[in-house]
C-alpha cells in the first residue's frame, strides 16, 4: 500500500467528496450540485441523460428534488428509479434524526447501497485509517464536543474546508507494509526506518532569478535595462546585487532541505540520482569541489547529487558507513547499447506480464469515445475557410489548434515595399478602403489621404509603402465610388456570426446524418454595403488578387477567376445580409483593385437558405 504524506487536500477525494454529498443531501435534499453528485455516484448509478430529463420535464421553479419527486409518480424504468431512490433516501433521513453522527456514518458504511457499491473494496478508502475511517473519526471527535447533530456536522467540515484547516484525530497504526511518499519539506519532523531520496539529480529550479525585474526586501527593486537599439537588455549593477542575494538565498534554503531530507531515516538511508555524461566526471567533480571547496564552489553546484558526492572525492574521509553504486545503462538494463542498435535499450529476456494487470490495462485502453467524430466540428469557423467537405477528415483546413504562423514586425517591412508579401499588402489596402474619405480622395489624391489617415491615427504610418497607392487611383475616379458617394446608407467592415448547419459541410453521408442536429459557428467581415434611397441592398466584396495579363485583358477570364475563388464566400454574405436586413441582395459585386473594375458574382445555392428560412 502507499499513503501520500502531508494530509494535503483530503476533502478533494472522491471519496470524501461522496460521503459529504450524502450527508449534505440527507440534511437537505433541496441542494441541487450535492443531490446531483449522489445520484450520479456509484451508490445510485444515475446517468446524466436521465438527470436531464428529470429536470427538464419540470418547472424551472422547482428544485432538482422536487423533480425527481414529480417524476417518481409516472409508471416507467425513469420513475421506478426515482421512486427507489427516495425511498431509500427518506430511510436515511429518519435515521439522521434519532442517531449520533458517528453512528449514522457507520449506518451508512454498513447498507447494502453502500457495500455493493464496490467503494468498501478500495483499502485507501476504507482500509488501516484511509480516508472514509479518517471522516468516521472525525465525526466522533465533534461528537464528543457541545456541538451535536448532522447540520452542525456539515457546517463543521465546510468550515474546516473553507478555512482550509484539518482536524487532528487520534493517530492509527499503519500498516505495516504501508510506503509513505511525502515532499521534503512536509518530512520536517518526522522519522523513518527506512528512507529513499530519489531524484537526486535533478537540476534546482532557479528561473525565477532570469527575470528581468527582480525585488529583494533589503536591496530593492531592479531591472534590465533596453539599450539603444532596443534589441538588447543589459544587466545593472542592482539587478546584479539583487540576483546574487537571492540566489545565495535559495542555495542556503536547499541546502536546509537537504539536510532535513538526510536526517529522516533512523537505519537505511538510500539516495538515488540520475544524471547525464561519465560517471568518472562525476567523480572527478566532487574531487575538484573537495580541493577547492569555498562558498563560490559551494553555491555553484546544480543538484543534491553534486553536494552528496563531495566526500567521495575528498582524501581520508570516514566512508566505512556509506556505499556508492555507479549503475551505467548497460548494466542496469542487462543489454548492450550501441549506435547500431539506434541507442536504444533491447531487453534479452522476456517477461512474463501481469495478466491481472494487463486485462485492466487492455479494457482501460480499448475504450472509444462514442461521439469522437463530433470533436472535428470547430467552435468557430471564418467563412473564407468553407466548403463542402470542409469538416471530412481529409481536409485540413479547420484545424481545431491552428498551426502557429511567424508574423513579420512591422519595423521589418517599414519602407520597403518589395519585401512585403501580397497578403500584408492586401491588408494594408483594405485598411485604407475601410477608412478613406472617397470625396477628399479624388480632390487631393490617394497618397495625400494616405498622409491624413496616417496623421488622425487611423491607419499605422509604416504601412504607407505598401498600400497599393496606384490602383487605388483608380478606384476613386470608378462608378463603385460615384455610388457609395450616391447611396443613402453606406455601411463598411460589417461583422457577422452565424450559425450553421454542420452537416452542409460534409460529403460523408453517414458522417452528415450524424451531425443531422448540430450546428457550427462561422464569422465574417462585409467589405461594403451599400442601400440606396428605395431600400435596395448591394453587397460588394474588394479584392487584391492579381490576375494574369490575358485576364487583365478580357473581363470574361477575370470574372471566371474570381468567381470561381470567391462565389461561395460571397453567397454566405449574401446570406448574412438576408438574415440582418430581412431582405435579399439587389446585387453581389467583386472590385478587383488590380483591373479597376467591377464583376458580377454568380450566387453559389446554398441548402442553408431552405433550412433555416
Amino acid at each position: 500500500l502507499c499513503s501520500a504524506g502531508g494530509g494535503d487536500n483530503y476533502f478533494e477525494n472522491p471519496d470524501v467528496l461522496l460521503v459529504l454529498s450524502l450527508l449534505n443531501t440527507v440534511d437537505n435534499p433541496h441542494r441541487d450540485i450535492h443531490l446531483a453528485a449522489l445520484l450520479l455516484s456509484p451508490l445510485f448509478e444515475f446517468t446524466l441523460e436521465e438527470i436531464i430529463t428529470i429536470r427538464r420535464l419540470s418547472s424551472s421553479a422547482f428544485s432538482l428534488y422536487d423533480a425527481l419527486v414529480e417524476r417518481s409518480k409516472t409508471d416507467d424504468e425513469l420513475g421506478h428509479k426515482c421512486l427507489d431512490f427516495d425511498e431509500k433516501l427518506s430511510a436515511l433521513r429518519q435515521s439522521a434524526l434519532s442517531l449520533p453522527v458517528d453512528r449514522f456514518l457507520r449506518l451508512i458504511f454498513e447498507s447494502d447501497i453502500f457495500v455493493s457499491s464496490g467503494l468498501l473494496s478500495d483499502r485507501d478508502s476504507f482500509g488501516e485509517g484511509g480516508n472514509l475511517l479518517r471522516l468516521y473519526d472525525y465525526a466522533r471527535t465533534f461528537e464528543a464536543g457541545s456541538f451535536k447533530g448532522l447540520y452542525n456536522f456539515i457546517e463543521f467540515i465546510n468550515d474546516l474546508i473553507e478555512n482550509d484547516k484539518m482536524l487532528e484525530v487520534a493517530p492509527k497504526e499503519k500498516c505495516a507494509e504501508r510506503v509513505t511518499l511525502t515532499t521534503m519539506h512536509h518530512s520536517k519532523g518526522l522519522e523513518f526506518p527506512v528512507c529513499f531520496i530519489c531524484g537526486a539529480g535533478k537540476q534546482k529550479n532557479m528561473k525565477g532569478l532570469y527575470n528581468s525585474l527582480l525585488y529583494d526586501n533589503s536591496i530593492g527593486v531592479a531591472m534590465k535595462l533596453s539599450d539603444a537599439t532596443g534589441f538588447t537588455r543589459v544587466n545593472t549593477p542592482m539587478r546584479e546585487a539583487i540576483f546574487m542575494s537571492k540566489y545565495t538565498n535559495e542555495i542556503e534554503e536547499e541546502m536546509r532541505i537537504l539536510y532535513v531530507a538526510l536526517t529522516r531515516a533512523r537505519e537505511r538511508l538510500y539516495i538515488t540520482a540520475t544524471k547525464k555524461g561519465d560517471p568518472d566526471t562525476l567523480l572527478q567533480r566532487a574531487r575538484m569541489l573537495s580541493k577547492y571547496s569555498c562558498r563560490h564552489t559551494i553555491t555553484q553546484c546544480t543538484s543534491f547529487i553534486d553536494w552528496i558526492l563531495i566526500p567521495f572525492g575528498t582524501t581520508g574521509a570516514d566512508l566505512s558507513s556509506c556505499t556508492l553504486k555507479i549503475l551505467r545503462p548497460e548494466e542496469y538494463f542487462g543489454a548492450d547499447i550501441s549506435e547500431d542498435s539506434g541507442n536504444k535499450v533491447e531487453d534479452k529476456k522476456y517477461v512474463e506480464p501481469d495478466k491481472k494487470l494487463l486485462a485492466h490495462l487492455r479494457e482501460k485502453f480499448a475504450f472509444n469515445y462514442e461521439y469522437s467524430s463530433l470533436t472535428r466540428i470547430p467552435a468557430k469557423l471564418s467563412i473564407s475557410k468553407l466548403s463542402p467537405d470542409i469538416l471530412d477528415e481529409n481536409d485540413s483546413s479547420a484545424e481545431l489548434i491552428p498551426e502557429k504562423k511567424t508574423t513579420i514586425p512591422d519595423f521589418f517591412i517599414s519602407g520597403l515595399k518589395h519585401k512585403a508579401s501580397a497578403a500584408e499588402r492586401g491588408t494594408a489596402t483594405h485598411l485604407f478602403l475601410q477608412f478613406c474619405d472617397l470625396e477628399m480622395t479624388r480632390r487631393a489624391g490617394v497618397k495625400e489621404e494616405i498622409a491624413r489617415l496616417i496623421e488622425k491615427k487611423f491607419i499605422p504610418e509604416n504601412i504607407a509603402d505598401i498600400i497599393y497607392a496606384d490602383e487605388l487611383e483608380g478606384f476613386a475616379q470608378s462608378p463603385l465610388a460615384d455610388r457609395i458617394l450616391s447611396a443613402s446608407r453606406v455601411i463598411r467592415e460589417q461583422r457577422f456570426n452565424l450559425l450553421l448547419p454542420a452537416s452542409d459541410f460534409s460529403k460523408d453521408e453517414k458522417f452528415k446524418e450524424l451531425l443531422s442536429d448540430e450546428t457550427m459557428a462561422v464569422q465574417g467581415v462585409i467589405d461594403l454595403i451599400l442601400i440606396d434611397k428605395d431600400g435596395n441592398i448591394e453587397l460588394y466584396d474588394y479584392k487584391t488578387d492579381r490576375l494574369a495579363p490575358e485576364e487583365l485583358k478580357n473581363d470574361d477570364l477575370a470574372s471566371a477567376k474570381l468567381n470561381k475563388t470567391h462565389a461561395l464566400q460571397l453567397s454566405y454574405y449574401a446570406h448574412a445580409i438576408e438574415l440582418m436586413f430581412g431582405k435579399k441582395c439587389k446585387g453581389v459585386y467583386i472590385y478587383s483593385t488590380h483591373s479597376a473594375k467591377l464583376y458580377d458574382v454568380q450566387l453559389v445555392p446554398l441548402k442553408i437558405i431552405d433550412d433555416l428560412l
